[in-house]
């Protein structure tokens, strides 16, 4: 007899399909003692917009396998723990390829359902002008990337220089972000006065891919920038690390610039979340 898996999604369209998915999620992590309502996610296209990722509907389960998403995108996988063997032949789940929809897989266990259409909710940011910060980033943002800290490694990079910058606002600074043409090699402006003092930060983003280091070339660009127009400090913020050359520049500097990478970024996040009291 044939093998038949446990849930066959061939047969749904995409909203019935996705809830299939996200129940059965749920119902695999609570099987394996974690709570379902921490650990899985089911994300609207919008939701998944304003957390810097696709217009998708996103299936997540953040403790999953690094090759969980990827092995589900060829068409079946075996739920296993860390350390289990696969056993594609046997697969718990199997995708299918209904119309207007195709699967776009990321690391852990997250998958997205994309519809060909697009949705009338989204419109991409044109400005081409430094603007005023005022709650480009939602408080569910913030408690995604707290909950999802990986998120920040594939995040839109235009939502990356909103998301440092909401952050700044949070901690009491007068944020200005610049538009996406921008001129000058600054993303970010943020003034404030601590003890009768200005103090004012030029802040560039750097989104790379993952494992990619910030080069040595993009802290020189930042320490003109900052020569040509005097600030306080100029800040780098990647979400990865910078290279031998970039680091040892950076400390050469370090009154003037400083690197922050990943790690920074996490501690940002949670005194962000205490301070604007966002519960987890």
């Amino acid at each position: 007899m044939p093998y038949k898996p446990k849930l066959d999604l061939s047969k749904y369209d995409l909203l019935s399909a996705k809830d299939k998915l996200f129940s059965y999620v749920c119902e695999k992590a609570k099987s394996w003692g974690y709570d379902s309502n921490v650990e899985c996610a089911l994300l609207s296209p919008k939701q998944s917009y304003d957390i810097g990722l696709n217009r998708v509907w996103r299936v997540m389960w953040e403790s999953g396998s690094y090759n969980w998403g990827i092995d589900l995108s060829f068409g079946g996988v075996t739920f296993v723990k860390y350390d289990g063997p696969w056993d594609t032949s046997e697969p718990e789940i199997i995708l299918g390829d209904p119309d207007g929809w195709y699967l776009e897989p990321y690391y852990s266990f997250d998958v997205g359902f994309v519809p060909d259409t697009p949705y009338a909710d989204f419109e991409d940011d044109q400005s081409n002008s430094i603007i005023t910060i005022t709650n480009f980033i939602s408080e569910q943002l913030m408690r995604e990337i707290a909950r999802y800290p990986k998120l920040l490694q594939t995040i839109e990079r235009r939502r990356f220089e909103e998301f440092i910058a909401e952050l700044f606002h949070g901690f009491g600074y007068d944020v200005e972000l610049t538009g996406q043409t921008r001129d000058g090699g600054k993303d970010i402006i943020a003034v404030k006065n601590v003890d009768s003092i200005n103090l004012r930060y030029l802040i560039e983003c750097k989104r790379p891919d993952p494992g990619n280091p910030v080069p040595v070339s993009t802290v020189r660009e930042l320490l003109g920038v900052k020569a040509d127009d005097p600030a306080t400090k100029a800040l780098l913020v990647t979400t990865t690390d910078f290279t031998t050359g970039a680091k040892s520049l950076i400390e050469r500097h370090r009154w003037h610039l400083e690197g922050k990478i990943y790690h920074d970024i996490i501690a940002w996040i949670n005194n962000y979340n205490r301070i604007k009291g966002i519960e987890l």
